[in-house]
């Protein structure tokens, strides 16, 4: 009898060891899960960092820019180029003219930047070729051109 409680003691502590080996394996299991969702999220976290920093950071990168930037800056260099030929047809026909000391009066009659630069913007003299008034800013650009012009002739004058 002595032999079968050897056995049967025996056979309860290699139960016993491999319940507390099965514990440990499923313990390790479960850190391990942990370690490669901690890996997958520092991957997936670093992947959405990369992309916002890309898609948002990047468009500041010298030499990129979004479509729509490219365009409305091409169009602001275009209008400000035609602006400035414009302008100059207007200081031209303005100073050519016959009739300059009433224009002159005219403009000096007006107090303002704002209120000089309508009164240009409004004369004939500030007509586009296609017969429409100019803007602002052709308008502005034209009485900056004017005023150097009449500094011009007046230092020549003196």
């Amino acid at each position: 009898m002595n032999d079968k409680t050897d056995k049967a003691d025996k056979a309860a502590e290699l139960q016993a060891k491999l319940r507390e080996a099965e514990m440990k394996l499923r313990d390790q299991t479960i850190e391990l899960r942990d370690v490669k969702s901690r890996g997958v999220r520092l991957a997936v976290g670093s992947a959405i960092a990369g992309f916002l920093l890309f898609a948002i950071g990047g468009q500041w990168f010298p030499g990129y820019q979004l479509d729509s930037t490219a365009v409305a800056t091409s169009h602001k260099m275009a209008s400000d180029a035609v602006s400035g030929v414009m302008a100059q047809l207007c200081a031209e026909r303005f100073m050519k003219t016959s009739g300059l000391a009433s224009r002159l009066a005219g403009l000096n009659e007006a107090s303002g930047e704002w209120n000089k630069s309508s009164y240009i913007r409004d004369g004939t003299w500030a007509v586009t070729p296609d017969g429409e008034k100019a803007d602002n800013a052709t308008a502005e650009k034209c009485r900056e051109l004017i005023a150097e012009r009449i500094s011009e002739e007046s230092a020549k004058a003196s």
